[in-house]
């Protein structure tokens, strides 16, 4: 116990919160990463997940970052047959229940 607090000694209280936060980033980029590999499928991925997992897991700080600038192929988009586009009927009626009818209403 005595060679930790002496190692920690030196650093001060603002190279310690330093230390915290760069543990902090390290674990969120860690499980961040860890999630991502678990759920994508193998074929989304350049090389086997077990690889990943253990570059994650054992390449530290610079295993996640690895892991989301080389490991994910990007996703393949059909440019073809663009998305539906917005019906213009569609835009009047969100407009409606936001800011009223614009149609004038039949007094009865």
């Amino acid at each position: 116990m005595n060679n930790i607090s002496s190692a920690f000694e030196g650093i001060g209280t603002t190279g310690l919160v330093a230390l915290g936060a760069l543990v902090l980033v390290e674990l969120a980029l860690m499980v961040a990463a860890l999630i991502s590999v678990l759920r994508r499928p193998p074929a989304r991925l350049r090389g086997p997940k077990w690889l990943w997992v253990l570059v994650i897991l054992f390449v530290n700080l610079v295993g996640p970052i690895l892991y989301f600038a080389l490991a994910r192929k990007p996703e393949a988009i059909d440019i073809a047959s663009p998305p539906d586009a917005v019906q213009p009927h569609h835009a009047e009626a969100v407009a409606d229940v936001l800011y009223g009818s614009s149609a004038p209403e039949d007094e009865v």
